[in-house]
């Protein structure tokens, strides 16, 4: 007890400093609890940590360009790529975000609005804080599956 009356809890030491915010006991929150669990985009930056798209909190994918689906074009050294390695060791590239003119392409097909969003064993997978699949790409066919929908054509990507 303090002077005042009022319980005063200890906290084992490091856990206020525990990575996972989420993590951290209520005794460590320093600032307005709504604040400290916000929930936050996710943003894809290219080369030069220039963000080219952001995925919000409940799945939507926002670009600055269109989507371009069965793509046919190479991309740029500095643009935002997910492929594989193919038999011979050399990288494929089969989703990219233009970081010139803020497309998305795909060497396969955009699929929008999947709710029961299960990767399939070895995509590539963006995850919210929670375990939840907001998007996720076929690596080998060049597919992009999003939770919510694409917003194509913003002005800015930025919150």
């Amino acid at each position: 007890m303090t002077a005042n009356g009022t319980e005063q809890s200890t906290v084992p030491q490091g856990l206020c400093s525990h990575p996972d915010p989420n993590k951290r006991p209520i005794e460590c929150l320093q600032e307005d609890p709504a604040l400290y669990f916000q929930a936050q985009a996710l943003y894809l930056t290219d080369s030069n940590r220039a963000p080219i798209a952001r995925l919000t909190p409940i799945g939507n994918l926002l670009i600055t360009g269109e989507v371009v689906e069965n793509a046919d074009f190479t991309p740029n050294t500095d643009d935002y790529t997910i492929g594989y390695m193919d038999s011979y060791g050399s990288y494929v590239v089969t989703v990219w975000f233009d970081s010139s003119t803020g497309n998305l392409y795909l060497k396969g097909r955009l699929y929008e609005e999947n709710e029961n969003n299960v990767p399939a064993p070895g995509a590539f997978a963006l995850r919210n804080k929670r375990g939840i699949t907001l998007a996720w790409a076929d690596k080998a066919r060049g597919d992009l599956y999003v939770r919510g929908n694409v917003v194509t054509n913003r002005a800015s990507i930025i919150e």
